[in-house]
């Protein structure tokens, strides 16, 4: 029986080719380097829990206390605001406490804050015999996840604040604000320009940043700037 020198090199070729396999990249004169060796993204050493990314992360969870004061544009802290009808008086929002619980398990960053706020005792029904009415108290739920950047950020998915607001309201991808840790000892937000989930017409930009006043951040200063769409007031609550 005759075989042809084609027949022969294209059985050599079959099994050459089913018993290969493509090599690692990363092999020192051989491939070509990893991509995740310079970019995180591609890292399979590196997961999406916040608190491996970033040691800062292991240092934030638990329930704070908060001091809060509310400033106007000015630089005078907000004492009379009348955030509801005018005939039930004015808040003082000079002297804020909150309640603030905060929670980093895995790839997920949340937390729950309460704010309560004194009423000035001059509400009334005709606005003459400053009635004292209950304070007013604003329920604050803020939810995040790490990202595909992998660098230790984490990227809002959602928020729901205030009662009657229809609850949680999902982010949109070029609306959602970013947490990222700085240096060991901070903790960056930026919101960009969108519109206010709660309010109507009203556009919101948040810039916030916390700093853990000693070791262990178990007390910590923030300071808040939000500015709104329409109105010239810049409130910033946490000093």
């Amino acid at each position: 029986m005759k075989v042809s020198n084609l027949s022969i090199v294209s059985t050599i070729l079959t099994v050459l080719t089913s018993q290969s396999s493509a090599l690692k990249c990363g092999i020192k004169g051989v491939t070509m380097p990893c991509i995740g060796d310079t970019d995180s993204r591609y890292n399979q050493d590196i997961s999406y829990d916040l608190k491996e990314q970033d040691n800062f992360w292991n240092s934030i969870g638990g329930l704070f206390l908060e001091d809060m004061v509310l400033y106007n544009s000015d630089g005078i802290p907000e004492t009379n605001n009348a955030i509801l009808p005018p005939q039930l008086g004015t808040y003082d929002f000079s002297n804020v406490k909150g309640f603030l619980n905060v929670t980093v398990d895995g790839s997920r960053y949340y937390y729950h804050r309460y704010l309560l706020v004194k009423h000035n005792s001059d509400g009334s029904a005709d606005g003459s015999d400053g009635m004292q009415l209950p304070g007013f108290v604003n329920p604050i739920d803020f939810y995040a996840a790490s990202t595909f950047e992998k660098d230790g950020a984490a990227k809002q998915m959602g928020i729901a604040q205030g009662f009657g607001n229809g609850g949680l309201v999902l982010t949109g991808e070029t609306s959602a604000s970013v947490v990222k840790p700085i240096g060991d000892k901070m903790l960056l937000t930026l919101a960009p320009n969108t519109m206010s989930p709660t309010v109507k017409d009203q556009s919101l930009e948040v810039y916030e940043s916390l700093y853990c006043v000693d070791s262990e951040c178990k007390e910590s200063n923030a300071y808040t700037e939000q500015y709104h769409g329409f109105q010239d007031d810049i409130h910033t609550p946490f000093v």
